[in-house]
């Protein structure tokens, strides 16, 4: 992981955090070669679902774009120590997977504590949501739970 700075503190907070995913949280799916984590849920061209028309299917993970949810705080020498959040949403259409992919998700992000301070990424946060569950089509439903995840950060 690099070093978090403040040309890239949005960027390169996502890409840490969707590594430590990527690289922690299995696929209960086990498909090969599929993406199965974005930055936003997929929707295909004609605007129906990417998974749902294209057979891929649930789950998937999405890791919302970092954003600034506090005022910055200017700590001297040009430094400001600033709040950074986003939440992560898995989407399945199997309700039994939500705790354990869930569960994977909180394990991967706390016992990579250390690798996020060493890239200037302190004070983690995972707060868990609740689940809901939303018809997708007329035979289907998708069950939706929402992870909060947030840092300091001193840039």
């Amino acid at each position: 992981m690099s070093l978090i700075t403040g040309s890239d503190v949005f960027s390169n907070t996502w890409k840490t955090v969707f590594t430590v995913i990527s690289g922690n949280v299995i696929d209960p799916q086990t498909r090969t070669g599929s993406k199965w984590i974005f930055a936003d849920y997929p929707v295909a061209e004609d605007g129906t679902s990417h998974y749902h028309s294209s057979g891929i299917g649930f789950p998937i993970i999405t890791i919302e774009p970092f954003q600034t949810q506090t005022d910055n705080i200017t700590m001297g020498l040009g430094k400001t120590y600033s709040e950074i959040n986003s939440t992560i949403t898995i989407h399945t259409s199997n309700k039994a997977q939500i705790d354990t992919i869930s569960s994977d998700i909180w394990d991967a992000l706390n016992s990579n504590r250390q690798d996020f301070m060493q890239s200037g990424l302190h004070h983690l946060t995972v707060e868990q949501g609740g689940v809901e569950t939303v018809a997708f089509d007329r035979d289907n439903k998708i069950h939706m739970k929402n992870m909060g995840v947030g840092f300091k950060v001193m840039i």
